[in-house]
């Protein structure tokens, strides 16, 4: 509305002037000095105060009473020299029948309260679109995590069933090494008896040959014995012959005594003959003495050489007995290592046919056991029939397992690993699980179910959260949208709202406002829910 002043200034100002001079009469609105209008103003003193400025101010008519200025038609501010301001306008109603119009003031203020609503909505929109990213990515993670983990398990799984299998062929492998064993030693202790019983055999014959020697050597002595009391028969024999010749030449001499008288020179004759007789005695005498002397220095020579020879025998003997004991030492020290072989060997052994091929080992430091077992890479080991390593450092323990990649390890039968630094339990078609598998601890280390199942149960208790709070923000938002509306210009309410989402309830109260023109619609709520998470929202509408 216009209001009125009583300052003639003013009415000057304003191109205004009155035809009677006094406040009760004829009001003439000027414009380029030339009255647009005349009413009848009958009311309080009041001037007019819109200063309509420039040279154009068209209306039909218009009055002023009690203070306010009521125009007909179109007001024109314009001028020449462009648009003017229309100032001094204080608060118009808002209502939806006032007709007021509306100060800059009121404009700010709702401009304002605009500003702020658009900032909120701005970031409760931001807030979701984040929220349902964050949700977007945490689902993909978490099916990649399980996905992963499933894999892990899986080929551990694989892994540990390889490993079975594996020490089950080991087990298998080393108890016929050990069968084979067995029967080497069986084979080498049948030897050694045999080889013991022809040396028993050699001894015994020695045995026989001393005996025999020892038979010779009493032959000997008793030959010896013989020969030499012959001799003292023959000596005493050739005694006692000399005494009875003696004696027979001392009766002789005693029958020639008688007659020595009767001839000296037969008696000479006899003496000289006896002395001769007994010289040639002495003689054969003294020669037997010397073959007596020679005989006893060979008896003795004989004695000395049988005794040096019984020595050397008694040495070789000794010798022998001597040998026979280092071989006793090395037979026993034989069937210790022997016996520890035996006791120790049923911890190993192996069994083959002898028909396959035979194992190679070509690379450097390599190891290759089992028929038909190739170990080609560089301190690469390949044990089980068929079994092949053929990159450096790769390991294929199982009959037919395969290891081609540089530090792989292929564990069970079939087994393939086809990729650097992996360990491979099975293979296309074959593949086994890893079982007893202790729960992880490092980082780098193997999960078994039990920890997945406690990261899903984690991951669903999670999940069912947030589909929880999920589900209470949907029935928060059917709360919130089921508020009604003011449909009269001018009406505000005041309105209460539930909703109700998949086991999720919620409320909601807000406030609305219609302008008094109708224009426009200022909204806010707010809402609480099951999950006891609060919304709150406002929004503004100008209709037309």
């Amino acid at each position: 509305m216009f209001k009125t002043t009583q300052t003639p200034q003013l009415r000057a100002a304003a191109g205004i002037r009155h035809d009677t001079g006094n406040f009760c009469g004829t009001w003439r609105l000027l414009a380029e000095h030339r009255p647009l209008w005349a009413r009848p103003l009958c009311a309080v003193p009041v001037l007019l105060a819109l200063v309509l400025g420039g040279e154009s101010a068209q209306a039909q008519w218009a009055t002023v009473t009690n203070g306010n200025v009521n125009i007909q038609g179109t007001l024109d501010l314009n001028s020449p020299s462009g648009t003017n301001t229309l100032t001094g306008i204080s608060a118009g109603a808002v209502t939806a029948t006032s007709t007021d119009a509306i100060n800059g003031a009121q404009f700010h203020s709702l401009s304002t309260g605009l500003s702020t609503v658009n900032s909120n909505v701005d970031g409760i929109s931001a807030w979701l679109s984040t929220t349902n990213t964050g949700l977007g990515t945490l689902s993909t993670s978490t099916s990649t995590s399980l996905s992963t983990v499933n894999n892990s398990i899986d080929g551990i799984s694989a892994w540990l069933s390889t490993t079975n299998s594996n020490l089950s062929t080991l087990s298998t492998t080393a108890s016929t090494g050990l069968s084979t064993t067995n029967s080497n030693v069986a084979g080498l202790s049948t030897s050694t008896s045999t080889g013991l019983s022809t040396v028993n055999s050699r001894v015994d014959n020695l045995s026989t040959g001393l005996a025999s020697t020892n038979t010779n050597l009493s032959t000997l002595s008793t030959s010896t014995s013989t020969s030499l009391s012959t001799t003292n028969s023959t000596v005493a024999g050739l005694s006692s012959s000399t005494s009875t010749g003696l004696s027979t030449v001392n009766s002789r001499v005693d029958g020639l005594s008688t007659g020595l008288s009767t001839t000296n020179s037969t008696v000479a004759s006899l003496s000289t003959s006896t002395s001769t007789g007994l010289s040639t005695v002495n003689s054969r005498v003294d020669g037997l003495s010397t073959g007596l002397s020679t005989t006893n220095s060979n008896v003795a020579s004989l004695s000395t050489s049988t005794s040096t020879g019984l020595s050397t025998v008694n040495s070789s003997i000794s010798s022998l007995s001597t040998g026979l004991s280092s071989t006793n030492s090395t037979v026993s020290a034989l069937s210790t290592t022997v016996s520890t072989v035996y006791n120790n060997n049923k911890y190993f052994n192996a069994n083959g046919t002898g028909t396959g091929a035979a194992a190679q080992a070509t690379g450097s430091g390599s190891l290759a056991a089992g028929a038909g077992s190739v170990a080609q890479g560089t301190r690469s080991v390949a044990v089980g029939e068929g079994a092949q390593a053929t990159a450096a450092q790769a390991t294929a323990i199982g009959s037919r397992a395969v290891a081609s990649a540089a530090n792989s390890v292929a564990l069970g039968a079939d087994s393939v690993a086809l990729e650097e630094k992996t360990v491979s339990i099975g293979s296309a078609g074959q593949e086994r699980r890893l079982t007893n598998l202790g729960e992880g601890v490092n980082g780098t280390d193997a999960a078994n179910v039990n920890q997945l199942n406690r990261v899903a149960a984690g991951m669903n208790q999670k999940i069912h959260s947030v589909e929880r709070n999920a589900n209470a923000g949907i029935a928060a938002a059917l709360a919130a949208s089921s508020l009604p509306q003011p449909t009269q210009a001018g009406k505000s309410m005041v309105m209460a709202g539930a909703g109700y989402y998949s086991g999720e309830s919620a409320v909601a109260v807000g406030v609305s406002k219609i302008s008094e023109n109708g224009n426009w619609v200022v909204k806010a709520s707010t809402s609480v829910n099951t999950r006891s998470k609060p919304t709150a929202g406002a929004g503004v509408g100008f209709q037309w």
